[in-house]
C-alpha cells in the first residue's frame, strides 16, 4: 500500500516536511541575536517563541501519525522524525 492509499502516513510524511521547513525557520531565527545583538527586539524574541511552540507542537502531532502508521514505512518515517526531534531541540538549546 502506497502512502496516497494510507491517509495517516501522507499526514505523517506531509507534516515532517512541513516541520522541517519550520525548523529551518527556526535556526534562522535563532540567528538573529548573535548577527547583530544591539538590535534584539521583544519582537524578535515573540517571532522565536511562536516558531518554537509550533514545532514543539508540530512533534507532538506528528508522534502521534507515525504511531498510527504500520508496515515498512514506519522505520523511515520514525527516522526521519528522530532527525527533525534532534534538530529542534539542538537549536533550542543553541538558541
Amino acid at each position: 500500500m502506497n502512502n496516497k492509499d494510507n491517509p495517516t502516513e501522507h499526514d505523517a510524511e506531509r507534516f515532517l516536511t512541513a516541520l522541517q521547513e519550520s525548523v529551518q525557520e527556526l535556526m534562522v531565527l535563532s540567528k538573529v541575536p548573535t548577527a547583530d545583538p544591539e538590535k534584539i527586539s521583544f519582537i524578535d524574541y515573540t517571532k522565536f517563541r511562536e516558531k518554537t511552540d509550533e514545532c514543539l507542537s508540530f512533534l507532538v502531532i506528528i508522534e502521534g501519525r507515525i504511531n498510527e502508521v504500520e508496515g515498512e514505512r514506519k522505520e523511515l518515517l520514525s527516522e526521519q522524525f528522530d532527525k527533525l526531534v534532534t534538530a529542534t531541540w539542538s537549536v533550542l538549546m543553541e538558541g
